[in-house]
């Protein structure tokens, strides 16, 4: 491996190095102190509103116009990322060439035609995760608007659902196992709707890296710095 490629190939390691170790320390500080975070907070009021819903045995078109809105968004993207994933998929199977643009370099022996459908299909595999996610969260919030009509002692906990482990908060002091379930059903599908974003996000360094490596570091470090920012609650 000449010095030129080894160099490409440390980048690339050091790029995935810090979004790995980011969201690593993400996941700990919302396990240990999620009220540190955005995430957390975000988390703790759906909890509450929730609770509100419930014990105001509200049923008018609030709840049901916010789980509306959750459901509309994850839709959409969830067709979005599908769409896209096929058509990066048709471009990696059906390619035959390299685009010059790109100034793609050997790494371990694969040639640059190699490589290029290499960084596709991981393109790809970003997209399919996102539209995994955005469909999971579907599902969570049209559990949500059938159970958050359901009078809280009527609720039979854990039928449905086990809380998640993304993000696990304190419950709810005081309410009723119905609203617990009901507030951990809501989360799960904000959970799922936040890994479909940090899928969108991964994106945009992914995307650089077909231009190069450099741009992929560039990216990744960037991204990084933006999230650090959206992330914390402070």
């Amino acid at each position: 491996m000449s010095y030129e490629n080894a160099v490409q190939v440390l980048v690339i390691v050091l790029g995935f190095a810090i979004l790995v170790g980011y969201h690593l320390r993400l996941y700990i500080r919302l396990h240990r102190r999620p009220e540190t975070t955005s995430i957390g907070l975000a988390n703790h009021m759906r909890s509450l509103w929730v609770e509100n819903m419930m014990k105001e045995g509200r049923k008018d078109v609030l709840p049901v116009q916010t789980l509306r809105n959750l459901t509309m968004a994850a839709s959409f993207l969830a067709s979005t990322a599908i769409i896209v994933g096929l058509g990066i998929l048709n471009l990696a199977v059906t390619s035959e060439t390299t685009p010059e643009a790109p100034k793609l370099l050997m790494l371990f022996g694969f040639n640059n035609h190699t490589l290029w459908t290499i960084k596709l299909m991981l393109l790809w595999a970003v997209f399919l995760f996102c539209f995994y996610n955005f469909m999971m969260a579907v599902r969570y919030y049209n559990h949500t608007a059938l159970l958050i009509n359901v009078p809280p002692d009527q609720h039979i906990a854990d039928a449905l659902h086990r809380p998640g482990y993304l993000i696990r908060l304190p419950p709810i002091t005081g309410a009723a196992p119905g609203v617990r379930m009901v507030a951990d059903v809501l989360n799960q599908g904000a959970a799922h709707y936040t890994l479909g974003m940090r899928g969108y996000y991964l994106v945009i360094p992914m995307a650089l890296w077909l231009v190069g490596a450099f741009w992929f570091f560039l990216g990744a470090l960037g991204l990084t710095l933006v999230l650090r920012r959206i992330d914390s609650a402070g």
